[in-house]
């Protein structure tokens, strides 16, 4: 008798991108990434990175638009989540 190995895989549920995008919305993607047992940790550190540079170095408030290279860099990142659906952990 063969019994199923069980498995965990992700799924990623983003809405559509804004043209604009602010601090607030960029945080509000971060935290669909529901990860408690840590295994999407390379993943979610680069979000973390990301945003503490919008503090730090950008300086923005919540609701301020993202300049336009971190706008594209967000784009490339939020673009690679959708990758994360592939992982499949038996």
């Amino acid at each position: 008798m063969t019994t199923a190995i069980p498995s965990f895989q992700f799924k990623v549920s983003l809405s559509e991108i804004n043209p604009t995008v602010t601090k607030r919305e960029a945080l509000s993607d971060i935290a669909k990434v529901f990860d408690p047992i840590g295994w999407l940790s390379p993943s979610t550190v680069i979000a973390k990175m990301f945003m503490q540079s919008l503090w730090t170095i950008e300086g923005l408030d919540w609701d301020d638009k993202l300049p336009r290279g971190k706008y594209q860099e967000w784009l490339e990142f939020r673009s690679r989540l959708q990758c994360l659906e592939e992982i499949k952990l038996d």
